[in-house]
């Protein structure tokens, strides 16, 4: 009857959380929320007995909330906003963890415990609830916001600190020492194990989504789906890793593939569903009398993890050079304790570190810091403003000072040759040293499996080594992959150090090579030395190190050959063959710019209306206007009397006889110019001549500094004073791209403004006017 009851239970959570929660979305309360006191009326809590047959049952099936939400989460993720929030991140999660294991320490007495339930309770408040915060998100609509990409960017940060934790907290507690050894191979085992699966991923994925689009399936697809999602989960859990993080890496591995939509739409009502379930099964862990006795202590510590993780995470994203509006905004909605939390009481009580009691507390405070996290997210608006008018404003422009110097520091940071061009093989070097290892230590638990099962004793030697010499060739490609990348910064690192160095010119040649032949032999002693050591156990006596032998003698031998047959002639010609190359990319470059302006002709241009007394735009300001949201046309200059402003900002008001220039075409000034006269005739439009400011075009290349930013992050108007009017991509034409419309390599932006400063942005060494264009 283990089946019967099983639905019995779904079938009970499931109901109530309807009925609930219907009664929380007339009173216009948080839906998560009435989840939570469904679980509470069902639970062995609150009635004499409970309906819910097996509590196992409802704990098992609220994991699958947690995975379907973080599988979806995953593919909604932006990795490039990702790599931008990676070090206000990591700094966010760093001051929040430091400060929380401090308060734990120093709120351990209250409850009459010692330091080791401090480092307890201190972890245990330091991770956020991904359900609750991602819930949040999705009810205010604001997932795919900025703020709310660094909320889930930081929460992936968090559940992978929490994996760690464990560990260390298992350590700790039962050796009363940190092993800082087993800490380290635990996040270097989380790093192998999220880039050798999502590389894994994004290489095998391709084909699979193509052979699903054929089918046409949505059956098909949901089910490969979730049947993805599951494994990954899985394997995540096999390594002793979170199921979240899994799932999490599942997603993001379906990101910008061609079935995205179709696999979320598939998977959002499963999602809902377990959700429900999820908060079901917090409710059930609620004890009702105890909550009521501890009530002050749940409350007193509800409030300050809300303050403290807000105060912390602000703190973290501000020092990271953030702005002030879109860190606090994510410091309130992650300002909670959830699924994490509980894991952590729950190992705590196993370790006899806290009494089983504990975990009522820690729940309490869960449902109270989300319920004031889920208030304070939905009047963030307000608390913006009322602070913003309590700020004092020494430190407004203090944080205005930090806050350019910071910018200054990465645009310098961005600029710096040496910096651009070795950052790109160094992150190679390190992406294929990890799937190597990762390859490695799946081939270690494989020989390990197949040492201890019976089935293969008959052939343990000959399968291990088949295995071991298969991994040999798999390897290759991945070493040649790294000395490839290790030789490319010897080659940038040496040329310049010894750049200014007159006889260097003279040696240069015969120097590099020299240079990359030993290093070329360096790197395959190295890998050869790491392959064998690890296959030795699984390899018949002296046949490593016999190997060893051979392979680095051969690979010396190989490269010397090498050595003897280029001689400089022909290292010369490689040269020049490269330098032309660079030479033929970059008018190539300048070729597609001015073949692009031509094939493509952007039906626009400036021209100058004058407002009359009576005009209803009188007295208002450019932003009450919403004129480029209603006509598309954008208010570039404004002359009055004898001042012209250029760039005029949003709080500019306009004033009966001002002259204003209007970038746009025909039809977008003509709707402007209707809009701006009110009900008197426009005038004849006249063309005006701008001379000392102008519009320009830059070309976004790989290395320009505008690659993969967007509107906002670029801060083109506040630094370099510049408006951007609209960006052509390949045959696309964009006029007024939203704020977080992000530039991509080969765009050309149409901007307005200096053009010097324009020039200094190009990629291109020449503008499209003076570029020959052949048809």
């Amino acid at each position: 009857m283990h089946e019967i009851g099983l639905f019995n239970d779904l079938a009970l959570v499931l109901l109530c959380a309807a009925l609930v929660s219907l009664i929380f979305v007339r009173l216009k309360w948080p839906v998560f929320l009435g989840y939570i006191v469904s679980g509470l009326l069902v639970g062995p809590n609150f009635l004499a007995s409970s309906p819910i047959s097996d509590l196992h049952n409802v704990e098992q099936l609220s994991q699958l909330g947690i995975i379907f939400l973080m599988f979806y989460i995953g593919m909604e993720f932006d990795l490039k906003r990702m790599r931008q929030a990676l070090l206000p991140a990591l700094t966010a999660v760093i001051i929040q963890t430091a400060l929380f294991i401090f308060i734990g320490l120093q709120i351990a007495p209250v409850f009459n415990q010692g330091s080791m339930f401090g480092l307890f309770l201190g972890c245990l408040l330091a991770i956020s609830s991904s359900m609750v915060t991602i819930s949040i998100l999705r009810d205010l609509k604001s997932l795919d916001t900025p703020h709310g990409q660094m909320a889930v960017g930081i929460l992936i940060f968090e559940d992978i600190l929490a994996i760690t934790m464990l560990v260390v907290l298992s350590s700790v507690a039962v050796s009363s020492q940190v092993n800082f050894s087993e800490i380290s191979q635990v996040a270097f085992y989380i790093l192998v194990f999220v880039v050798g699966v999502f590389y894994l991923g994004k290489l095998l994925s391709p084909r699979a989504i193509n052979f699903l689009a054929r089918q046409g399936s949505e059956e098909l697809i949901t089910l490969c789906a979730v049947a993805f999602a599951l494994a990954i989960s899985l394997l995540a859990l096999k390594f002793h890793f979170s199921e979240a993080l899994g799932a999490f890496l599942a997603g993001s591995i379906l990101t910008h593939s061609k079935l995205i939509k179709k696999i979320e739409h598939a998977v959002d009502p499963l999602r809902s569903v377990f959700t429900a379930v999820f908060f079901v099964s917090v409710g059930i862990l609620i004890q009702p009398a105890l909550i009521l006795e501890e009530w002050k202590i749940i409350l007193a510590m509800g409030l300050m993890v809300v303050a403290a993780k807000t105060v912390s995470v602000f703190i973290g994203l501000l020092l990271a050079g953030q702005k002030v509006d879109s860190s606090f905004r994510t410091a309130v909605v992650k300002s909670q304790i959830g699924e994490f939390s509980f894991i952590i009481v729950a190992l705590a009580i196993n370790l006899k570190v806290a009494d089983p009691s504990f975990m009522t507390i820690a729940v309490g405070v869960s449902v109270l810091s989300s319920i004031i996290s889920q208030l304070l997210a939905a009047n963030v608006d307000t608390l913006i403003n009322h602070t913003a008018k309590k700020m004092p404003r020494l430190l407004v422009s203090f944080h205005r000072y930090y806050e350019t110097l910071f910018e200054g520091i990465r645009l310098r940071l961005d600029r710096n040759a040496l910096f651009g061009m070795i950052k790109q093989p160094l992150l190679y070097i390190i992406f294929y040293a990890v799937l190597m290892t990762g390859l490695m230590l799946c081939l270690h638990f494989l020989s390990e499996f197949i040492n201890e099962s019976e089935t293969f004793a008959r052939y343990r030697s000959w399968l291990a080594l088949s295995i071991w010499l298969l991994a040999a060739l798999a390897l290759l490609p991945l070493g040649s992959a790294v000395i490839r990348h290790i030789n490319t910064l010897v080659v940038l690192l040496t040329k310049a150090v010894f750049a200014n160095i007159a006889i260097f010119n003279q040696i240069e040649k015969r120097f590099l090579l020299l240079v990359n032949t030993a290093v070329s032999v360096g790197v395959v002693t190295v890998l050869a030395a790491y392959y064998f050591s690890i296959a030795a156990p699984y390899m018949p006596s002296g046949t490593p190190v016999a190997a060893f032998v051979i392979v680095s003698s051969g690979a010396l031998l190989f490269l010397w050959q090498r050595i003897k047959l280029l001689d400089s002639r022909m290292e010369s010609l490689f040269l020049e063959s490269f330098e032309k190359q660079l030479d033929k990319e970059e008018i190539e470059r300048q070729r597609y710019v001015a073949d692009i302006a031509s094939k493509y002709p952007w039906p626009v241009e400036v021209k100058e209306i004058e407002i009359p007394p009576d005009s209803a735009s009188c007295g208002k300001k450019i932003i009450n206007l919403q004129l480029r949201s209603q006509t598309g046309a954008i208010i570039i200059g404004i002359s009055r009397q004898d001042f012209v402003q250029y760039n005029p900002g949003v709080d500019t008001m306009i004033f009966p006889h001002d002259h204003l220039f209007l970038f746009g075409n025909d039809e977008q000034i003509k709707e402007a110019s209707d809009l701006l006269l009110a009900r008197e005739k426009a005038e004849a439009a006249v063309e005006t001549n701008i001379e000392e400011i102008s519009i320009d075009t830059i070309y976004v290349g790989l290395d320009s500094q505008l690659c993969q930013k967007n509107l906002v992050s670029s801060r083109l108007r506040e630094l370099y004073g510049i408006t951007v009017l609209g960006i052509q991509r390949g045959e696309q034409q964009i006029t007024s791209p939203p704020p977080y419309f992000i530039f991509e390599s080969g765009d050309i932006v149409y901007v307005f403004g200096n053009s010097s400063v324009a020039r200094e942005l190009d990629s291109s060494s020449k503008h499209l006017a003076g570029l020959p264009v052949e048809n």
